[in-house]
Order: C-alpha cells, then structure tokens, then sequence
C-alpha cells in the first residue's frame, strides 16, 4: 500500500497558538500590490534571476530576466491577496520574505 503523507494545511488543522493569537480579533482581507523594477549590483555570476515572494504557503514569482552588467530588470506587477487581524485600529504584523533567486 502507498503511503501519502498529508500536510497540516490539507487537514485543515492549524496551530493552537494562531488561533489564540486571533481570538476576539477582527479578519479582513486586504490585497497587496508591488511593482518590482530592478535589481542592482548583482554577481556578474548571475546569468538568470527571478525574484519570490512569499507568505506561509503563498509564493508568487516574477518571470525570468537576464542579468545585464549586474542589473536585472523586471518592471512586473505582483500581486498578494491577505488576511489582517486586528483589536481596534491596531492590525497584527505579518510577515513576507523576498528572495532573488539565480534561475539558469
């Protein structure tokens, strides 16, 4: 018999500290909209770059750009759809990471 392994997200369970953090707080969903130009003094290693970004499981990437001289231009609109909490006028910080990632 195969063995599937099953992630906590496809369980829909999710961690007993996120929802305490989120009790009597109010959920709202904002969309976040970047625009990423370029990059500057890149490894002249570098022949591909993209760049990511990502929240939990979220990960939106740009498409593929040469490295010229060490800029990569991109000139891409990426766009996030999050949920926010917040008690108040006060929203919980959340937190993105953003990566240039070497692609060929």
């Amino acid at each position: 018999k195969e063995k599937k392994k099953m992630s906590i997200k496809r369980l829909g369970i999710r961690s007993a500290a996120s929802k305490i953090n989120h009790l009597g707080k109010e959920a709202e969903r904002f969309q976040f909209d970047i625009t990423i130009h370029e990059i500057v003094d890149l490894p002249n290693t570098s022949s591909f770059v993209c760049v990511s970004w990502q929240r939990g499981a979220k990960n939106i990437s740009t498409k593929e750009v040469q490295v010229n001289s060490g800029i990569a231009q991109f000139n891409e609109l990426c766009s996030m759809i999050s949920t926010l909490y917040r008690s108040s006028k006060v929203y919980l910080e959340k937190d993105y990471k953003f990566n240039v990632m070497e692609t060929k």
